[in-house]
């Protein structure tokens, strides 16, 4: 009888384990099914049971979970948790997905432990990972030779990341001997899995004659694709092709098309600059039909619509950005400073060299001229007013203006720079500004440029873009700078009311020192936000 009973339970007992490994089973199941449905929130609790009963599928499964926020809230700490029971079995994907976890906890050191541990196995997303680290020195002694042959096992199994990395490692000569022929064969191989910046590279090398023959269409041939994916370099350059006719049939309508679409793809990355530069180039194309590209471009630029195709989360940090600049008052009541230091901004405060805050709003604007005319909230704090110069600037004479490039580096007091007007006229003839040698940096657009009477001649509005013409012609030019002449901002205020009466530096010739101490406390700074 004692025999019998103990056999009925250890039969129970058995019915139950396995009716327990079943339920198990289930999970598991479960948990792949409404995964890969993508229906999280039943995924995790059915992945959770039956990772907590040693499922190493499942285990991955809430690691995943938990690293993205799917069903659960997002815990990397978690994530780390599950992920590491599979690593430790020699999962390369558990391996390399430990490694992401760590790196965004900012724990460098181990994430390259664990990149380490899945690049040994072969998992070539770890391999290029590694190279990342050890090119950058992050989480591990900066080596390049280490960098190298960490990209170049990834390479070689078609991570196109890698294969261009490499690609630039040999065209810059880090590391190993400089080798265009090698650079080439790799920026190929990425570019053929449709790397766009391997693609421009190849534009470049092409067009250069660099590890190939010089070979304009072939060029072409690979601008045009990085084009497609939205490159701006690669678009610009298309428009230069077709500006001189190489490698393509010579067109100015064409090359105004590209200048255009490579100026709104600088717009989109933030690069004002360069959407300013593609401006410039296709106002040289004056007879094409497409030349009003020219101020449409410019009223992307000036308007804020730059932002009008990025998505949501992006638009929403951009519009909240703050751009500094300079301002000064003038005849009215009013603040002369650039329309593109105050576009798109509906907050605006004046900051005395005091420190002493005004609020301010735009009360007249010339986007064509980049003008805009400043009104105070209350006329009790301002400084005195600069006076504009009554007679146009010759060429050679001295010049000077006084700003705050810089801020958050170089600090809050106002700056000192001279130079002399070098010409009456900008790029391209253009009549409506100066180019002066006095030196410009961020933070100084719209500040005054005084003559050595104290008088407004113009106001700073802009420098050339070395770069930019060293790509054009092979010569770097050495401090080239424009000014908007004061005859422009006596237009502007003639439609402008000036019945405020305000207080005006005296006019009279000094030496430079004893005119900065004069103006420099009537030179404000601008916070547009």
């Amino acid at each position: 009888m004692i025999y019998y009973k103990l056999m009925v339970c250890a039969g129970m007992l058995l019915i139950g384990m396995l009716g327990a490994i079943n339920s198990w089973a289930d999970d598991a199941v479960q948990c792949k099914q409404f995964y890969d449905a993508d229906k999280y929130d039943q995924a995790f609790p059915a992945c959770l049971k039956a990772a907590m009963h040693g499922n190493e599928r499942a285990q991955f499964t809430v690691g995943s979970l938990y690293a993205r926020g799917q069903g659960v809230g997002q815990s990397y700490a978690e994530a780390i948790k599950w992920f590491q029971k599979v690593a430790v079995l020699g999962s390369e994907i558990a391996q390399h997905n430990l490694g992401l976890m760590y790196e965004k906890i900012q724990n460098y050191s181990i994430a390259a432990k664990w990149y380490h541990e899945a690049a040994d196995q072969g998992f070539s997303r770890s391999q290029f990972l590694l190279g990342l680290m050890y090119e950058n020195g992050r989480g591990v002694k900066q080596d390049n030779t280490k960098a190298v042959k960490w990209y170049r096992k990834a390479a070689e199994q078609g991570h196109a990341s890698a294969q261009f990395n490499l690609g630039t490692m040999y065209d810059n000569g880090r590391s190993v001997k400089r080798d265009y022929a090698k650079a080439v064969k790799w920026y190929r191989k990425a570019a053929m899995q449709g790397r766009a910046n391997a693609q421009y590279n190849l534009g470049v090398m092409s067009a250069n004659g660099q590890g190939l023959n010089q070979d304009y269409a072939k060029a072409v041939k690979w601008y045009r694709k990085a084009a497609r994916q939205g490159h701006a370099d690669a678009q610009f350059n298309l428009g230069v092709v077709y500006d001189n006719g190489q490698g393509v049939l010579q067109s100015a309508t064409v090359a105004a098309d590209w200048y255009y679409k490579a100026g709104i793809s600088s717009l989109k990355q933030g690069k004002r600059e360069d959407a300013l530069t593609s401006v410039e180039r296709i106002k040289k194309q004056s007879n094409v039909p497409n030349a009003f590209l020219a101020n449409k471009l410019l009223t992307r630029i000036y308007s804020g619509n730059e932002t009008a195709q990025v998505s949501p989360k992006r638009k929403k940090k951009e519009s909240a950005s703050i751009v500094s600049g300079r301002g000064w008052p003038t005849v009215g009541g009013y603040v002369v400073t650039n329309h593109h230091v105050v576009a798109g901004h509906k907050e605006i405060v004046l900051i005395r060299k005091d420190g002493k805050l005004i609020k301010a709003s735009v009360a007249v604007d010339d986007v064509g001229n980049d003008l805009a005319l400043l009104k105070p909230e209350s006329m009790e704090y301002m400084p005195p007013s600069l006076p504009l110069a009554d007679h146009p600037a010759i060429v050679g004479e001295k010049v000077f203006t006084i700003g705050y490039p810089h801020p958050d580096l170089m600090g809050a007091e106002p700056k000192l720079t001279q130079g002399i007007i070098n010409a009456k006229t900008g790029m391209r003839n253009d009549p409506r500004v100066f180019q002066i040698s006095v030196p410009i940096q961020s933070g100084n657009s719209g500040g005054p440029l005084l003559n050595m009477r104290g008088e407004v001649v113009g106001i700073t509005t802009s420098k050339i873009s070395a770069v930019k013409i060293f790509k054009w012609t092979g010569d770097m030019p050495q401090n080239v700078n424009y000014a908007v002449k004061s005859s422009y901002i006596h237009i502007l205020l003639s439609s402008a009311s000036l019945s405020t009466k305000v207080s005006m530096l005296p006019v009279k010739s000094a030496k430079l020192s004893d005119l900065a101490q004069r103006i420099e406390g009537s030179v404000l700074m601008i916070i547009a936000k």
